[in-house]
């Protein structure tokens, strides 16, 4: 908690500094006795911490940074598709950048082709211009969380289907969610079909703005995002529903077991979002606790 807070508000220069000093301080309560073992943890915690955070703004955020205003050609993986503005927005995860030591490894958001042909887990071509600022100047969207680099870009040509990434886990995963898409979308009529959708296994974008608009003016938008409330009501249905045929001790270790890979697919199903990975892995030490 110490070197989230304190990362959030030092700036890189003095990342690196910080971690060696960490390091040093928690070497030195080590050497004064195990008494002073919590102190040590605490900063050697803070020291890794900082140090990762150091190394990914060197590494990543800062050669993504430079590539504003630069054009290329890009290859990758569109891993959604979401609407904004009637427009589509492909966020696609690149495997090549075709400029001189640019980070080839980034997740893009590439808008102003209008036609939304392309599907989730096809493999694209395209020639864009980057930008850390959306079209509607919304402030800046190149970010820096969890690792993953994530920045704007405009098309200059028509998007190129090259092939399709058929032999990931992603691509099956990414058709588990068409098919309960599409029987949702059979089972609720009107608006009530994207919210289900969104809700439950988190697709975002297909939900109209007045009504997106209503829940935040309520109060109440972080329902519409998939986070620790709905993987708490969800995964404490299947833990009453297994708990119907499991008494003795092996038993409950089974229910456990199958609760945590549950658990897991559920989290892979909605897209694994900072929020849904925070959750998860908190219901997972919770069941493994039994």
């Amino acid at each position: 908690l110490f070197s989230a807070f304190a990362a959030a508000f030092i700036p890189f220069e003095f990342s690196l500094v910080f971690t060696f000093c960490l390091i040093l301080g928690s070497l030195g309560f080590l050497v004064f006795g195990k008494k002073y073992y919590r102190i040590s943890v605490l900063l050697a915690s803070s020291a890794i911490g900082f140090g990762l955070v150091a190394a990914n703004i060197f590494f990543g955020f800062y050669p993504a940074l430079a590539l504003d205003g630069t054009s290329a050609e890009i290859t990758g993986t569109v891993t959604e598709i979401s609407a904004k503005g009637g427009n589509p927005v492909f966020k696609i995860k690149t495997d090549s950048v075709d400029i001189e030591d640019a980070p080839q490894k980034i997740t893009v958001l590439v808008s102003g082709w209008n036609e939304n042909f392309a599907k989730p887990y096809d493999k694209v071509s395209c020639n864009v211009t980057f930008s850390v600022y959306d079209s509607n100047d919304f402030g800046e969207v190149l970010e820096n969380r969890a690792g993953k680099i994530k920045i704007y870009a405009y098309t200059n040509s028509p998007i190129e289907l090259i092939g399709k990434e058929n032999s990931s886990l992603g691509f099956y995963i990414n058709l588990i969610r068409e098919k309960v898409s599409s029987v949702i979308y059979k089972f609720f009529p009107d608006w009530k079909a994207p919210f289900t959708e969104q809700i439950l296994i988190g697709t975002r974008g297909e939900l109209e703005n007045e009504i997106t608009e209503a829940f935040r003016k309520s109060g109440m938008s972080h329902i519409l995002a998939v986070s620790g409330m709905h993987m708490a009501v969800i995964v404490n249905l299947f833990e009453k529903f297994f708990g119907l045929f499991s008494s003795g001790k092996t038993e409950r270790n089974t229910k456990s077991g199958l609760i945590i890979v549950f658990i897991i697919f559920y989290m892979a199903l909605c897209g694994l979002g900072m929020s849904v990975i925070r959750s998860g892995f908190m219901l997972i030490f919770h069941h493994l606790s039994k």
